[in-house]
């Protein structure tokens, strides 16, 4: 009841999908068992985060040597991976979606992968109230894109503010 809107950008919400769909899409069972092996444990291996990235649309990607400029940053995201594994191992339900009354603005990413535009399809088609916006760039938008991202926000935000 505290909720007024909700606000999605290519959530990994792998339990939306139907299991043989999701065993039968590689790119999306690539991703989900990928994802399984960031424990909070373990720092991910440089292979490890350049399959991510390439999941995410970006293979051109190469780790920079240690010493070099991005170096630290590479270090930096990489890490961030850690504890990753939380995502295939939640489980929800879209009975649940389905009675979400408020308005959801799900956003996609112009060149996003296929999996994160199955996922968005999903909860698009099962939010009673949802909306959906395609910003330019991939899954890295909010940050390449960011006036564009903040803009289609507030929009939202102001159609649905209450009076």
């Amino acid at each position: 009841h505290r909720v007024r809107t909700l606000v999605l950008f290519e959530p990994p919400a792998f339990w939306a999908v139907p299991p043989e769909e999701l065993r039968s899409a590689p790119d999306m069972r690539r991703m989900y068992e990928l994802v399984q092996g960031f424990v909070p444990e373990h720092d991910p291996t440089d292979e490890q985060y350049l399959g991510f990235l390439c999941g995410l649309g970006n293979c051109n990607a190469k780790p920079p040597a240690p010493g070099d400029a991005n170096w630290d940053n590479w270090v930096m995201r990489r890490s961030a991976l850690r504890g990753l594994s939380v995502i295939p191992a939640h489980q929800d339900s879209l009975e649940r979606v389905r009675q979400f009354d408020r308005p959801v603005l799900i956003m996609t990413g112009a060149k996003t992968v296929p999996f994160h535009r199955r996922i968005n399809e999903i909860l698009a088609h099962t939010f009673p109230l949802a909306e959906r916006a395609e910003l330019a760039g991939g899954h890295t938008t909010p940050v390449s894109a960011v006036e564009e991202f903040v803009t289609t926000l507030q929009a939202f935000l102001t159609r649905h503010r209450e009076r």
